[in-house]
């Protein structure tokens, strides 16, 4: 027998009774595998108000395995509401996993703002991503929406402060990242990244190198912004080096004196 709505024809859970469709999502919900088909009805109707908490309740106990979490990463759909509901059942994780953190960065590059700043939500609260997730926030610094550039400069800012990235060269990476968007055409862009690099007692050679080219572009706004970028570092570091050698001079006086 076929469900049909309180239109009398056949329709979606959502057409029907309040109670009609909370039941039918939890029964599921219970099922022991859903096809892919089922999964993207739960996350659409998601969007639909007076079901949307059964429907993230159902999509949450299904992303409590591992193999769960795994099916609504490789749930693509042209939908932008599928898209978004597993963003935020992805994001409501305890503590994230590697795929589920590196699913998230590529998801900030998505053609939908609410999809990309719902995984710019998630993102910018951890303390430490994975490496390829932040290659991939580097890669987004040559997206085509200046959206999603500032939106990963904000995520890469948090994770240049963070003292628990395991890898060095990870660590470099994200300042010359930053260094090259200071290049960004979007001023809001460089503006952003520019207030990242001026609070860094030092940078990388790299970054630095960076920053010195970009001295040389035609924009007066970028080249101010380089300035500044390139300024506090170069300033520390001529002023470490000049006490070490006075503390040197000194030290050697003692000596002689003595």
């Amino acid at each position: 027998m076929v469900a049909r709505s309180n239109r009398g024809e056949p329709g979606a859970i959502k057409d029907f009774p309040l109670s009609v469709s909370e039941t039918a999502i939890r029964v599921l919900g219970e099922q022991a595998k859903l096809t892919n088909m089922a999964l993207r009805e739960l996350a659409r109707i998601t969007r639909t108000l007076d079901i949307a908490v059964v429907a993230f309740e159902v999509l949450n106990t299904i992303a409590r395995s591992e193999s769960g979490i795994q099916r609504l990463i490789e749930l693509q759909d042209q939908d932008s509401d599928i898209r978004k509901a597993v963003v935020r059942v992805l994001g409501e994780q305890i503590e994230p996993s590697q795929a589920v953190l590196e699913a998230l960065a590529g998801a900030v590059r998505d053609k939908n703002a609410d999809v990309s700043e719902a995984a710019i939500k998630v993102l910018e609260i951890q303390d430490t991503l994975p490496e390829a997730a932040i290659h991939t926030l580097i890669g987004a610094l040559q997206d085509e929406n200046s959206l999603v550039r500032i939106n990963a400069v904000r995520v890469l800012e948090v994770q240049s402060r963070s003292s628990s990235i395991a890898e060095i060269e990870t660590s470099q990476a994200i300042l010359k990242a930053l260094a090259g968007a200071v290049r960004d055409k979007g001023g809001d862009v460089s503006e952003d990244a520019t207030k990242v690099l001026e609070v860094k007692d030092t940078l990388p050679e790299a970054a630095i190198r960076t920053l010195i080219g970009v001295l040389q572009d035609e924009n007066s706004s970028v080249r101010i912004n380089a300035g500044t970028g390139v300024a506090g570092s170069v300033q520390i570091i001529e002023y470490r080096r000049n006490r070490d050698i006075s503390g040197y001079s000194r030290g050697t006086s003692r000596r002689r004196s003595g």
